[in-house]
């Protein structure tokens, strides 16, 4: 059992950039260069996450959803060698999260 205090973060096994990508490509309705380029962005990064890039958006939601695992803060300073969320790609304080 853990102490109460250890503090620990909420992580997606299945990143939240997927929605935020899926919904870039399906606002852009044109099927021109921006358009093919922002679903391969999108369908590139699914599949690298091992994520079937035809979900639908819903599915693909509840996927981020349940993916949620929660680490002792301790495991980011072991793997990333550094305790500051800030800077920490993907932190609580890094541009684009």
């Amino acid at each position: 059992m853990r102490p109460a205090s250890t503090p620990r973060e909420v992580h997606h096994r299945v990143p939240r950039c997927l929605l935020r990508l899926r919904e870039r490509a399906e606002f852009h309705t044109e099927l021109d260069g921006e358009g093919l380029a922002l679903w391969m962005d999108y369908e590139l990064e699914a599949l690298r996450c091992g994520v079937d890039p035809d979900v639908s958006r819903d599915e693909l939601a509840a996927l981020i959803e349940g993916s949620t695992v929660a680490r002792p803060w301790s495991s980011r300073v072991k793997s990333t060698g550094t305790a500051t969320p800030q800077t920490s790609p993907g932190g609580a304080g890094a541009e684009g999260s």
